[in-house]
């Protein structure tokens, strides 16, 4: 039963070939190098026998989904000539055809990596409507890859992440890349282990001064290969003395900043607080005062508070120190406070002004009424 099942399909295969139309291309791919030439065969086979009129038409298209053929050329026959389609230049592509003997190959030349596409070859013959009529095959253009591009993304600073980017403009097929570090005295050395490679990106984390040295990029195909190479420096400052100032009124009962910033460091600095009383002995912050970053929060500040604050910037690369003396003023009095106190010692000047009067007055009276009696006696 299968080996008559096999008999019938093979029967029907040479049917097919023999009664229908059949265009085929012997690969199913060719590799080209750019600037190079190349003849892409195309044959077919009909059961009409000495064709009166044919028609065989090559196009093209990018190996992309829903992309449209473009007509390159079409060959006539009997006339035995073809139309190239106004965009291609004749020079490059030219057809080679005979439909007596079924040959239909298209020629090429000087190709361009833009020459990289899907090849169609057509064919309809008069009187033979069935079969497979189109052939495709894929014409790769190899461009050895152009001298890699490397960048860095981000800062190269102590402690910070990292890439660096590198990308050939040109190369097909598509090259893989590969990364290789020097130290400075030009010694080959492993990647950093918390490295990480993506292609032509190579990420480097929590950078380190270790880390400066030379990095070498080689970007790499079928056909050649170009590096590239540059020296990554890892940048370091120690922190400069830090710059203090005062926010907000020093005065009894008012909330204060104290804030220190080194205007350079990298990496960047952490900062720490120390306070001395009058007499320079080291005390503990307030319990109510709050440090964040640069930034020391004192509240409802007293005479307590008087004395020097330290503040001291660190990083992995040094340390740098300022400090100040802290005086917490009386409360500021405002203009109607001072003019109800001079209102009021003006009032009472007043009021002794007039008791000191009548007190005169009376004591004057008192002392006339006196003599008029002692002239009547």
């Amino acid at each position: 039963m299968e080996g008559g099942l096999f008999s019938f399909v093979l029967l029907c295969t040479v049917w097919l070939n023999v009664e229908a139309l059949f265009v085929s291309i012997p690969q199913k791919a060719y590799d080209v190098a750019r600037g190079g030439s190349v003849t892409i065969p195309c044959t077919f086979k009909t059961p009409v026998q000495n064709p009166t009129a044919a028609v065989i038409i090559w196009s093209r298209k990018p190996d992309q989904p829903d992309a449209e053929n473009v007509a390159i050329l079409t060959y006539f026959y009997p006339d035995e000539s073809f139309d190239l389609a106004e965009r291609f230049d004749p020079t490059r592509f030219s057809i080679e055809a005979n439909v007596q003997t079924g040959q239909a190959n298209l020629l090429l030349k000087s190709l361009k990596l833009e020459d990289s596409m899907l090849y169609e070859c057509q064919v309809q013959i008069r009187g033979d409507t069935t079969g497979n009529k189109a052939a495709i095959t894929n014409v790769m253009v190899w461009v050895p890859p152009t001298k890699p591009i490397c960048n860095v993304q981000g800062k190269p600073e102590y402690g910070q992440n990292i890439n660096l980017t590198c990308v050939s403009e040109e190369a097909s097929p598509s090259p893989t890349y590969k990364w290789e570090s020097y130290d400075v005295q030009n010694n080959l050395r492993p990647l950093d282990p918390q490295s990480t490679v993506n292609g032509g990106i190579l990420s480097l984390f929590d950078v380190t001064k270790e880390m400066s040295g030379y990095y070498v990029c080689t970007s790499t195909n079928k056909v050649g290969s170009a590096s590239s190479n540059f020296t990554l420096s890892i940048v370091s400052l120690p922190p400069t003395k830090p710059i203090l100032n005062v926010q907000g009124k020093p005065e009894y009962g008012q909330n204060i900043n104290l804030t220190c910033v080194s205007e350079e460091a990298s990496p960047s600095p952490t900062y720490k607080w120390e306070s001395y009383d009058v007499l320079n002995n080291l005390r503990p912050l307030d319990p109510k005062s709050t440090v964040n970053g640069g930034i020391l929060s004192l509240f409802n500040v007293t005479k307590e508070t008087l004395g020097y604050y330290v503040c001291t910037s660190t990083n992995k690369v040094g340390s740098a120190s300022s400090n100040f003396t802290l005086s917490i003023l009386s409360p500021s009095m405002n203009v109607n406070s001072i003019a109800g106190i001079i209102g009021g010692v003006a009032a009472v000047l007043i009021l002794l002004v007039i008791i000191i009067c009548c007190c005169y007055w009376r004591k004057k009276k008192q002392q006339e009424e006196a003599y008029v009696m002692g002239v009547r006696d």
